[in-house]
């Protein structure tokens, strides 16, 4: 049988998720014992400066989410956004075919959704097992908001982040009524919380990460 471990690395927008899986990326050694690589999914949105197709997520057009039959998708959202409308993300089951420790950001309905879809997937396929691990990065509205705010100068982005902000705000409220498990490792064994108010414990954290990674996967050291 084969296993496929997904981390997933939850937390609201600003929280720093995208900074701790990087930089577990970048430990080639840990990866490469570990199997590790990234799940990069899919969004018709436009890509940002910093941001490069391939690594950060496959950058498509709206026609071809519409002609990806959706029996192919593990997961599939839309948000309006204020810079470009209605734009979508999506998940396409073969990106995890043959995959064994995969890392990926996540929102809150995205990881609801993948928790669905293991749980029948584990129930109709006797020849692969889908674990979900969350990893919840714990960061303070104040906190999350003033650093998105220092990067960005045009009021278009700061009405966004203000958008994201409370998009955030409501869908770990909803989820979380639902998962209660979600931010919460008492509830469950496969939940890891990290708080990143604190730059100073961001290397902690980061070890810290890498612990629960490594011991969910016995051990790649």
């Amino acid at each position: 049988m084969n296993n496929i471990n997904i981390f997933c690395f939850t937390g609201q927008d600003g929280c720093g998720k995208s900074d701790f899986i990087n930089d577990i990326m970048k430990d080639k050694k840990f990866i490469s014992k570990g199997n590790i690589e990234r799940l990069i999914y899919h969004t018709t949105r436009a890509k940002r400066d910093n941001e490069v197709d391939g690594v950060d997520y496959y950058f498509s057009s709206k026609n071809d989410y519409n002609l990806v039959p959706k029996e192919k998708m593990m997961e599939f959202r839309s948000y309006y956004t204020i810079p470009e409308g209605t734009i979508y993300y999506y998940t396409i089951l073969d990106d995890i075919k043959d995959k064994h420790n995969l890392l990926c950001v996540c929102s809150p309905y995205q990881y609801e959704s993948y928790r669905n879809w293991a749980s029948i997937n584990n129930i109709k396929n006797n020849d692969c097992k889908v674990n979900l691990f969350n990893i919840y990065i714990d960061t303070s509205m104040k906190l999350r908001v003033e650093r998105r705010l220092e990067k960005v100068d045009k009021d278009e982005q700061i009405l966004e982040i203000c958008r994201r902000t409370i998009q955030d705000n409501t869908e770990y409220k909803d989820v979380s009524k639902r998962l209660a498990e979600m931010c919460n490792p008492e509830l469950c064994n496969n939940t890891c919380i990290v708080n990143n108010d604190n730059l100073d414990d961001y290397e902690k954290n980061l070890n810290k990460i890498k612990d629960f990674i490594r011991m969910s996967i016995s051990d790649p050291h």
